[in-house]
């Protein structure tokens, strides 16, 4: 069984694609709020041309791609960061694809 998505906490960790972020944490704490995503690590892509896509549930527009990498051939890919400065504001948030390995979500 794979791992649950951990939403609670700092990083938010995905494991495997999800729905709404809000709809996923108003369900279990009754509130939520706008996110303030400072860093997105995308931790163990296997194959080169794995994606990890991050959409907004309410148009469907794309937030964040990310495509894996091979450093030299023979290799499996290498973990990607993304840093935002000054950090992006995310209403909401989806996982629409996530090929392989896990996402940490870091919010302020």
């Amino acid at each position: 069984m794979a791992n649950p998505n951990l939403l609670n906490q700092n990083p938010i960790l995905i494991y495997g694609t999800m729905g709404s972020y809000k709809a996923a944490v108003q369900a279990s704490q009754g509130s939520y709020i706008t996110l303030r995503i400072i860093k997105v690590i995308w931790l163990n892509p296997k194959l080169a041309g794995d994606v990890a896509l991050i959409t907004d549930p309410a148009d469907g527009s794309q937030l964040l791609k990310l495509v894996a990498t091979l450093p030299y051939a023979g290799v499996a890919a290498i973990t990607q960061t993304q840093d935002f400065r000054p950090p992006k504001l995310w209403a909401d948030f989806q996982v629409t694809q996530l090929d392989s390995g896990e996402l940490e979500i870091w919010t302020i």
